[in-house]
């Protein structure tokens, strides 16, 4: 992948300067300044590490300041421009893990009081990068009019255009942190199909990918995405337009309904989900109420110890707390979220290709939904995907395996496996004889043959599994000497939701 960069980059058009591109703060003002050193100051006391100014991010904030002061309002949402995500990203920062704050007040120093009243400070919750914004107005009394927008950046990017040709390739090119593996590409395309990739590190843990906006004219939404201390983890997300205009500012914004009933918000969120699923074509997933659970206790201990993440530091992984719930599936993922509002969140799981893939993933079929409000009013949302063990004709298992295999001899020149009704009978009792032990035993099937007596040499092969035995997985099945066969399958299931098969086959000697 990255030899590819030296042979064909000088054919590639060049991205251009994101929308602010220009119009990035070169500096903080004063009272900027001041803030940041106060955030700073106060994080250093904690034993935090500095937040980094960032020029772009800044003149978001400021833009919203400026615009709060004009128009003599505090929110996170302005009218004439709209949420501050879109004008992020409209300004070309990527924007995976961000987080606001708004505040009117008269000086620095009330703000870092009203920070340090909070129950988990806006400036000492994780992040590494941080964009100050404030717009002083009047002079006795003065106000100030602050916005902060902080988030965690464990990755670096050259530039990547927001408003690429169409038809045209572009190099996405970055770094990333040590700590982070597994890093791939995520695009959902405008039709809303996601497009993935595993992307390549060089020894300095650079990346290289060419990225295509030729699938229809509209916006695409690339990230990155890496396996990190804290698991899974979009590091970086974009919105890309491509063959259109940008739209205009974004309307979403408080429109949403923020129930007081969590129970029913939780239920929304599926109702959502489900609604989304439709409109791509896929069945509906039932709700889980176990599932709920597990989705509640995670934004219940994220709220209670400050951290935002797929690994829990006191309860582990998804594996470990389905685990410890006693639940079992085929197939497990998960969503988080944080917003204020629930059509929002909703909005911002579907902008995120990754977290989009899980919600539209034809393969799961059930979801359980926890949702936890903090005193600040954010809602942490949580959301546990399971795709069910099937259930299957256990009949039509073995026989599908005995022709399997008859053609796989087919292919090596070895004649076909003829199914032996005794050799049959014999492995479906011991077939069910596992099943009632719950672990592999041949025993009942070698008694059974002594007595039987039959007049030719047997071999005997027991699996358990939970996907159908693959003749590879039998390298016996295949073997020359053997022309006759029994083969019988019993699948049981188990409170937890886990289903086994249990695979007994009977080889009979020329």
């Amino acid at each position: 992948m990255l030899s590819l960069a030296a042979t064909m980059a000088s054919a590639l058009p060049v991205a251009g300067r994101y929308p602010s591109g220009l119009t990035a703060l070169e500096a903080p003002n004063d009272e900027e300044r001041a803030l940041l050193d106060a955030i700073n100051a106060d994080r250093a006391r904690k034993g935090e590490a500095s937040l980094k100014w960032e020029p772009i991010l800044s003149a978001v904030a400021r833009e919203h300041s400026e615009d709060m002061a004009e128009h003599d309002y505090v929110d996170y949402f302005s009218p004439r421009l709209g949420t501050l995500i879109y004008r992020q990203h409209r300004a070309g920062v990527s924007a995976p893990n961000s987080r606001y704050a708004v505040f009117r007040t008269s000086s620095v120093e009330s703000v870092m009081e009203t920070l340090q009243r909070e129950d988990a400070p806006f400036h000492l919750r994780p992040a590494t990068q941080i964009g100050i914004g404030v717009k002083a107005e009047g002079f006795l009394p003065r106000m100030l009019y602050i916005t902060l927008a902080a988030g965690e950046k464990f990755s670096s990017l050259e530039l990547f255009p927001t408003m690429p040709k169409y038809g045209k390739p572009y190099w996405l090119k970055g770094t990333l942190d040590p700590g982070f593996e597994n890093p791939r590409l995520i695009v959902t395309l405008p039709n809303g199909e996601v497009a993935e990739t595993p992307l390549e590190l060089d020894g300095e843990r650079r990346f290289a990918h060419i990225v295509w906006f030729d699938k229809g004219k509209g916006k695409y939404t690339v990230e990155v995405t890496a396996t990190g201390p804290a698991g899974p983890s979009v590091l970086e997300l974009m919105r890309c337009y491509a063959g259109v205009d940008y739209p205009p500012p974004d309307r979403n914004e408080g429109n949403g309904p923020v129930l007081a009933d969590l129970r029913r918000a939780e239920r929304f969120l599926y109702e959502l989900a489900n609604k989304a699923r439709a409109r791509a074509g896929l069945p509906a997933l039932a709700y889980d109420e176990k599932l709920a659970d597990v989705a509640r206790l995670h934004s219940q201990d994220m709220a209670a110890n400050d951290f935002f993440a797929h690994i829990s530091p006191t309860r582990g992984t998804l594996e470990d707390r389905l685990k410890r719930a006693g639940i079992a599936a085929r197939k497990f993922t998960e969503n988080l979220a944080a917003n204020t509002d629930l059509q929002a969140a909703h909005d911002g799981l579907m902008d995120s290709p990754a977290h989009r893939k899980n919600i539209l993933d034809d393969e799961v079929t059930r979801v359980g939904v926890g949702i936890v409000r903090q005193l600040t009013g954010q809602l942490l949302v949580t959301q546990v995907f399971a795709r069910d063990f099937p259930t299957y004709d256990t009949d039509a298992l073995a026989g599908e395996l005995v022709a399997a295999v008859n053609a796989k001899r087919a292919e090596l020149g070895r004649g076909a496996l003829r199914t032996d009704a005794r050799l049959e009978r014999i492995a479906t009792e011991n077939s069910k004889a596992m099943a009632a032990l719950g672990r592999h035993d041949h025993r009942r099937a070698q008694k059974l043959l002594e007595k039987e007596r039959l007049p030719f040499a047997v071999q005997i092969g027991v699996f358990e599994s939970s996907a159908p035995v693959q003749p590879e997985q039998a390298e016996a099945l295949l073997e020359e000497q053997y022309d006759r066969v029994g083969v019988a399958v019993v699948q049981t299931a188990e409170k937890t939701g886990a289903k086994s098969l249990w695979t007994t086959f009977l080889l009979g000697k020329k």
